[in-house]
């Protein structure tokens, strides 16, 4: 059995087709990765080089330990989905670690340089992974909380929140603005905690059911923008942006 056939069961389908052959998008479900774990542990280390080992190992918290495994796993299937030919990797072959930010870095013990773009999100039941070539890229997956009413004033601005069809509903809006801005951060500032102020929703269009282009301004120059997609799964919003000839 194949790396990826023994993730078939975690992943869960996606309502849109890739955005592109450059790009792969995965989305894993938690829950089901934490039962298939209490009923075989040693799975991990099949799937998780000697250094990931090492990391996860360093997790006490169950939560946090999962979200992490989990969110690598979903990575390490979006990657082996942009590889030619997918079966000639194992997923021990691919080792994502933290840098000095804590930001993912692929690390590949293969025959050849891999360049990709890598992002990692997870939210509640979700851990969800975008791969890119020759780019920069960033995702987040955030579910739809009442609790983004009450920091609605640190990411929002009311201009921003009224460029929505006034069909969407409130909390809907605060969802995928902060995903997008996620996104946009993880992209372009990665390595900086404050960034909500350094950006600035310009222009939403809904382009499909359920789906969202979102145009942002970076800085204080308005000749720099950068598009993010979104998409609603149930009660969640995925959100994700390419950097560079892809934004």
């Amino acid at each position: 059995m194949t790396d990826r056939k023994m993730l078939s069961g975690l992943l869960a389908p996606l309502p849109f087709p890739s955005p592109s052959s450059d790009i792969r998008l995965a989305l894993l479900h938690l829950p089901t990765l934490a039962r298939i774990l209490a009923a075989d542990e040693q799975l991990v280390t099949a799937l998780l080089s000697e250094g990931e080992m090492q990391v996860y190992s360093r997790y006490s918290y169950t939560k946090r330990r999962l979200e992490w495994l989990g969110g690598r796993l979903a990575a390490k299937d979006a990657l082996v989905g942009l590889l030619d030919p997918p079966a000639a990797f194992s997923f021990r072959d691919l080792s994502i670690l933290p840098d000095s930010h804590g930001r993912p870095v692929l690390h590949a013990a293969l025959t050849r340089a891999l360049s990709y773009g890598l992002s990692i999100s997870h939210s509640h039941d979700y851990a969800a992974a975008l791969i890119c070539r020759n780019a920069a890229c960033g995702v987040d997956i955030q579910a739809c909380s009442e609790r983004l009413q009450m920091v609605r004033e640190r990411f929002a601005a009311v201009a921003e929140i009224q460029l929505f069809a006034a069909s969407v509903p409130d909390l809907d809006r605060l969802a995928i603005l902060w995903s997008a801005k996620e996104a946009v951060k993880k992209c372009c500032f990665g390595d900086q905690p404050t960034f909500f102020g350094r950006m600035e929703a310009r222009g939403v269009c809904e382009r499909g059911h359920a789906l969202w282009d979102v145009a942002f301004r970076l800085e204080a120059d308005d000749r720099t923008r950068i598009g993010v997609q979104v998409a609603q799964l149930d009660h969640y919003f995925l959100a994700w942006v390419i950097g560079g000839d892809h934004a």
